[in-house]
């Protein structure tokens, strides 16, 4: 909808509220196509460096994730983040009669953020059972998420457990400002009523620098590739193939915190290394086969990515199938030898 994006990046720059026509007229239209529009702006940094980001909040009925433009600063990712938990907790669907409670019921205690998180809960007591609250809410699941798993706890011995709350769990579309957002419906007795917890949670990601990103027009990569314990082999390739490679990565999401933590991720060889020549200084991606790309520029640490398809284009181009999940019953299958690409 370029007219809309047009008019809140002009709006933005003014620094004030969006509010007046036209913006209410292009509301109404998009209404009519029953598309959701929102924004956050994103707050000037620093005198140097200040700008303002204008990202489209898009969803369908009950439903959103971040478009357009990246957010480029913390506040403005935090708030995209936040929106969006917010809106998954008041659109859950839970059976008629349901009462909101100003705190959490009895047994199930506020969900707490972490220093990369953001959070939104909801509170409520419903008439019936545990087991007729989570048939309700998984028979009516969230448009726009996905079922993702369910929980239970009980108390008592092994023979005579007795089940003192259960949960159904959804979740939603990953972005390049946060992880896939999680929303949880936990229910626990509450005298002769259900007491009903109702809590999202999306976690931030670190953002990625402009000192990970390859040039579009990189004229040459060197990739050293090591399939199984075989030795490690080193291709270089021209501008064609390096920007391919480019393009790959530098569309990469950077990688939760949570799952770079792990220190045994990079205590082996790397499975691939490509490395990119940038203003004279090297630009060195090591993926270690655990789902995180280490990157350093010149040297230095950059923030973590996400795997995503750059083993699967490195297989294309080196000539390699793709590893298989088992060997072969009688383990008698060798590995393809690597052929040599065309430089």
């Amino acid at each position: 909808m370029p007219d809309l994006y047009e008019l809140l990046a002009t709006e933005a720059s003014r620094g004030g509220p969006v509010s007046a026509p036209p913006f209410e007229s292009l509301i109404a239209r998009s209404r009519q196509r029953r598309v959701k529009q929102a924004f956050v702006v994103a707050a000037a940094v620093a005198a140097m460096t200040a700008a303002v980001v204008v990202p489209l909040i898009v969803g369908g009925r009950r439903s959103v994730v971040i478009t357009g433009p990246l957010v480029t600063t913390t506040d403005a990712r935090t708030a995209a983040a936040q929106q969006v938990v917010n809106q998954m907790v008041a659109e859950v669907n839970l059976p008629s009669g349901t009462r909101p409670l100003a705190t959490a019921p009895a047994h199930l205690a506020s969900v707490v953020p972490t220093a990369n998180s953001v959070v939104a809960e909801r509170f409520f007591t419903v008439a019936g059972t545990m087991d007729s609250v989570i048939a309700y809410v998984t028979a009516h699941p969230p448009a726009g998420l996905f079922a993702s798993g369910t929980s239970s706890g009980s108390s008592g011995t092994s023979t005579s457990a007795t089940v003192d709350s259960q949960g159904v769990e959804f979740a939603g579309v990953e972005t390049s400002s946060y992880g896939a957002p999680e929303l949880s419906v936990d229910v626990v007795p509450q005298g002769t009523r259900v007491g009903v917890r109702v809590s999202a949670q999306a976690t931030l990601r670190p953002q990625r620098t402009m000192a990970e990103q390859v040039p579009a027009d990189a004229s040459a990569v060197t990739v050293t590739y090591r399939q199984s314990d075989a030795a490690a082999q080193t291709y270089t390739w021209d501008s064609s193939r390096a920007q391919v490679l480019a393009a790959a990565l530098n569309a990469l999401y950077a990688q939760l915190s949570e799952v770079t933590d792990d220190p045994a991720c990079t205590g082996s060889d790397p499975v691939y290394t490509v490395t990119f020549e940038v203003s004279h200084q090297p630009l060195v991606f090591r993926d270690y086969g655990c789902g995180v790309i280490d990157v350093t520029a010149g040297g230095v640490s950059q923030p973590a990515l996400q795997t995503g398809d750059v083993e699967s284009r490195l297989y294309s181009m080196l000539g390699l199938q793709p590893p298989q999940p088992s060997a072969p019953p009688n383990g008698s299958a060798s590995a393809p030898a690597a052929s040599s690409p065309a430089s």
